[in-house]
């Protein structure tokens, strides 16, 4: 008769387990300032005609709100990247993320990523935030 606690994990390599949190955390970084760098360079006259599309009333401050979301795209990115106030970046991203979901209904163009990428940004930065940094960060592992 097997118990659940005689189950044995198939890869007993527990002394990695601070490099997980690592690996989340790079690659949302990664994936941030990609997303960003592209919505600041590549499609920023686009994504303001998409603001403009979903808000008429906002007229000339689109153009803000683009260069807004850019910025903090990047800039939580590069959180993330060096593991400097990671938990902040996590809440900001958990924000952002919770916002793009709601707006995403707003913004019908294809340069915004779709609901499931905010969805599972949304997980990461949540298990980020819980867990903390990981290895190779400036913040204190919890």
């Amino acid at each position: 008769m097997i118990h659940y606690s005689d189950m044995v994990n198939l890869f007993p390599v527990l002394f990695l387990a601070l490099l997980g949190h690592a690996v989340l955390r790079i690659f949302l970084g990664m994936a941030l300032v990609y997303l960003g760098y592209s919505h600041f360079r590549k499609n920023r006259i686009p994504l303001t005609n998409a603001l403009i599309a979903g808000w008429p009333f906002l007229g000339r401050f689109s153009k803000v709100m683009a260069f807004e979301l850019a910025f903090v795209e990047v800039v939580m990115g590069l959180m993330f990247i060096v593991g400097a106030f990671t938990q902040v970046a996590a809440l900001v991203g958990m924000i952002v993320s919770f916002k793009m979901l709601i707006f995403k209904r707003k913004i019908a163009y294809p340069i915004v990523p779709s609901p499931l990428f905010w969805v599972l940004v949304f997980g990461t930065c949540v298990s980020l935030f819980v867990t903390g940094a990981g290895a190779f960060a400036f913040d204190f592992p919890i």
